[in-house]
């Protein structure tokens, strides 16, 4: 299929309600293309942006979907030929790709920039889309969550010339992707069921960075250990690549200072090429999450030499308001002043800066957090880790953990496990309730006035702080 002009061509997406299939379906859908997709009957945060797209989407998988007039078919990498619709389209001859292999050729035809990292990726691609977009870039940017300035849409397309996108780690599913430019944003160790040492992820990074051509844009978090690890053997074998480093060292080409949270906004300066930065997003992280994608901005506009406004990017920042599932606020009881957010950290390291952003914002506040880990093989090898971390909260309700679908669960390990390590970490008040709707009755004897609570992780009990919401009326 010509990638170059897909108008009118026949798309049919298995696992349309995913993240980053939805993603991609809206911008396949904007260039054009007849759309088609399934999924599971579940609602997903996505559900509501792809019905507003008018494509006809099955809520459960059936052969029947699939005929010989489909010029592609598009999967998300969840699912294999066992699924239903595969094996019928194997069978037809259909051409089929799966998510990441559609990422990349749409990548192919555009100046595509890839922003990259175990942490923060999401966020970074979001703000640096935005900044885009502010800018009247001829832009695509695709993020994988809905973005409230894309109008509460995971993408904005405003032209093909360039192609911002978040770029997945696991399995490598970025070495599909072709990048003219990187953003590398923090590595370390995690997908344990496929990176069996923290080394195989660093080698997986180090040859994705190889795909950049001569000249190709590599700018980096020097503030991360092993982004310099990674960096420091690329620049052994990669000299023809052009390097630009970012952190709190003022060696560094872009650096960050004059840190500051005031009035729940977070500051900050950068290299005195831009000053007084604000965002409205709690944490350090997100400070460092802006100032590397105010700049690749510049780094983008000064190698395609386009017009760039670094006051137009700053009040891009400023009116950043985050993302779905990312300090995502859910609801706000004016009445007793309780804030209720969610957020997808589900590593202790995005954990622990998470807590601890909140802490620098909201001071005065009791946090309280419902906590659903994610995969049995990342519990097990980071359990110390996650029990320290999110010890950090004042009130932790933990749940069962939410198993992938790619992974068994093991014989001799489980959510107990995590309990007892946590208990050992003498968390004042710690509580487990397996499912996290049934956690609403303790909720309503433990919420008081200038609380803040928070659902974390990447499991489903975002579900929780979506329906204390609907029930506070009747409190």
């Amino acid at each position: 299929m010509d990638w170059a002009n897909i108008e009118r061509k026949r798309i049919h997406i298995v696992g349309i309600k995913g993240a980053g299939c939805a993603a991609l379906a809206e911008i396949l859908h904007h260039r054009g293309a007849h759309l088609s997709g399934s999924d599971n009957p579940e609602n997903f945060y996505t559900s509501l942006m792809l019905d507003a797209l008018k494509i006809t989407i099955y809520h459960q998988f059936d052969q029947e979907h699939i005929t010989k007039e489909i010029d592609l078919v598009i999967h998300s990498a969840a699912y294999n030929q066992r699924n239903v619709e595969l094996a019928r389209a194997v069978a037809l001859g259909l051409s089929i790709l799966s998510y990441p292999e559609a990422l990349g050729k749409l990548s192919q035809q555009s100046y595509s920039i890839a922003v990259a990292g175990v942490h923060g990726k999401t966020t970074t691609t979001a703000m640096l889309g935005l900044i885009a977009k502010e800018q009247g870039w001829p832009a695509t940017t695709l993020v994988g969550s809905l973005v409230g300035g894309f109008g509460n849409r995971a993408t904005y397309c405003a032209g093909s010339e360039i192609f911002i996108a978040e770029t997945c780690e696991y399995r490598e599913h970025f070495m599909h992707f072709h990048p003219n430019a990187i953003l590398l944003t923090a590595i370390e160790w995690d997908h344990q069921d496929y990176y069996k040492s923290p080394q195989q992820l660093r080698d997986a990074f180090f040859r994705f960075i190889q795909r950049l051509p001569n000249g190709g844009i590599l700018l980096y978090n020097a503030d991360d250990p092993e982004v310099m690890m990674v960096v420091a053997q690329v620049q052994e074998a990669r000299q023809d690549l052009s390097y630009r480093s970012f952190g709190h060292l003022h060696s560094v080409d872009y650096a960050l200072s004059h840190e500051a949270v005031a009035g729940e906004m977070n500051t900050f300066s950068l290299s005195g090429w831009v000053d007084s930065v604000a965002i409205p997003l709690a944490g350090k992280h997100n400070r460092a999450n802006a100032g590397m994608a105010l700049a690749m901005a510049r780094e983008i506009a000064l190698q395609r030499g386009i017009d760039f406004s670094g006051d137009r990017a700053r009040q891009s920042m400023r009116s950043f308001h985050g993302l779905t599932r990312r300090l995502e606020l859910v609801g706000y009881d004016k009445a007793r002043n309780i804030i209720v957010l969610d957020d997808y950290a589900h590593h202790p390291t995005a954990i622990e800066k998470t807590i601890l952003g909140l802490r620098e914002f909201y001071p005065e506040r009791r946090i309280i957090l419902s906590f659903m880990s994610h995969t049995y093989s990342r519990t097990h090898a980071l359990l110390a880790d996650f029990a320290r971390t999110i010890a950090l909260a004042d009130v932790v309700i933990l749940h069962k953990i939410y198993a992938s679908a790619r992974e068994h669960k093991p014989e001799n390990f489980s959510s107990q496990d995590l309990l007892t390590a946590t208990e050992a970490e003498k968390v004042s008040d710690l509580y487990y309730i397996e499912e996290p709707l049934d956690a609403l009755a303790l909720l309503r004897t433990l919420l008081q006035p200038n609380d803040l609570f928070i659902t974390m992780g990447a499991g489903d009990n975002f579900h929780l702080s979506h329906q204390l919401i609907k029930e506070w009326a009747s409190w």
